[in-house]
């Protein structure tokens, strides 16, 4: 009994297993599609916006006294095609006071003083972006080494306020002058009259310039001696100058006095003025020796012509070659056309006083004219 009992629950138990198993394979082939549900999707995660970092501005007219003189500003590159600009305005300048700046983080550029931006190892690359100037006095500069100042720099670099707006029309004036009397007048014209101004064209160093000297140089005739005598260079130079100081005008006086030993000359050959050759070489004088004489003047450009003709008449001091010439060019060439040579002396043959070269005074000044145009 208790065996066919033990029999029964373990059909019963096969049964129940079959059952579940057809409910899963189902019957017939057909299989039983379990729809699978889709799994969330994940929200992704948002990137915190960046940080703009907090810029260091130098109010660069901040610091500049608008009460003291008149102020002028050059903005350097600020204009169209990166023109210069000019701002004289005072009551622009004083409302830009608190809103013209540069951004220091955009550079390495350290503030060294209170209106100047200096760059370390700027060098020759550094620029200027802007100049302050009281009463065309330079007093301040803005100057930077960076690609802010190229010309495309933005608001968050460099922020003109409204300067820009307040610029005045200008033009740049180039003068020359031949006397110091000019050149400083000029100087002074500019000086007084509102309408120009130097401003960045003026000098660093040596302004205005000092007085210049015009100078005058002459060549006197030869020295020519006997080539056994002796010459006294000293004693000449000395001679030179006794003997022209008087023949000047009161300003001028004698600069230097040069004499020059050319020794021998050579025969030249008047019909190219070229030396004249013996068995392919150079045919020299030996008679005489020759020295040229040059003096510079100093004070004044220009002599009358009867100054050079008593000059020659005073300072000639020449032995006569003409008979050692002829017989030496005849004997020598074995020639009679004596005037077909002559004697070509290093350094120029000269039997009269003449000028050889000339300065005189030369003054240049560059400046802006602001007059509005017309």
């Amino acid at each position: 009994m208790i065996r066919l009992a033990y029999i029964g629950v373990f059909l019963l138990a096969g049964l129940l297993a079959y059952g579940a198993f057809a409910l899963v394979r189902g019957s017939g082939g057909n299989t039983v599609q379990i729809a699978q549900q889709p799994l969330p999707k994940a929200t992704p995660a948002v990137a915190p916006a960046p940080v703009e970092p907090e810029i260091e501005k130098l109010f660069f007219l901040r610091d500049i006294d608008l009460d003291l003189g008149e102020i002028t500003v050059i903005l350097n590159r600020a204009g169209p095609d990166a023109s210069t600009l000019i701002i004289r305005d005072q009551d622009v300048l004083r409302a830009a006071q608190d809103a013209a700046f540069v951004n220091t983080m955009a550079t390495t550029i350290s503030d060294v003083e209170p209106f100047v931006m200096s760059v370390n190892g700027g060098g020759s690359n550094s620029e200027k972006i802007a100049q302050v100037f009281r009463d065309d006095v330079l007093i301040a500069t803005l100057n930077c080494a960076s690609d802010i100042c190229d010309g495309d720099q933005n608001d968050r670099d460099v922020n003109y306020a409204n300067l820009i707006d307040a610029s005045v029309p200008f033009q740049i004036l180039s003068d020359h002058f031949d006397t110091y009397e000019d050149y400083i007048s000029t100087i002074e014209a500019i000086i007084r009259d509102p309408n120009y101004m130097l401003l960045d064209r003026r000098p660093n160093e040596g302004f205005p310039q000092d007085r210049q000297i015009p100078t005058l140089t002459i060549e006197l005739p030869n020295v020519i001696i006997a080539a056994d005598e002796l010459f006294d260079q000293t004693a000449y130079e000395t001679l030179l100058r006794d003997t022209l100081t008087p023949l000047l005008a009161e300003d001028a006086a004698i600069g230097y006095v040069l004499v020059e030993d050319q020794s021998f000359a050579v025969l030249g050959d008047k019909d190219d003025n070229q030396p004249a050759l013996l068995n392919g070489q150079p045919v020299p004088f030996p008679s005489a020796k020759f020295y040229t004489v040059r003096v510079q003047i100093t004070g004044l450009t220009s002599v009358p012509p009867a100054t050079y003709d008593a000059l020659t008449e005073r300072t000639a001091q020449r032995w006569d070659v003409d008979d050692a010439f002829e017989t030496f060019v005849t004997s020598t060439l074995n020639t009679t056309c004596v005037d077909c040579y002559f004697l070509k002396v290093q350094g120029g043959f000269i039997d009269h006083a003449r000028a050889l070269g000339w300065q005189g005074e030369s003054y240049s000044l560059d400046y802006y004219d602001l007059r509005e145009a017309p």
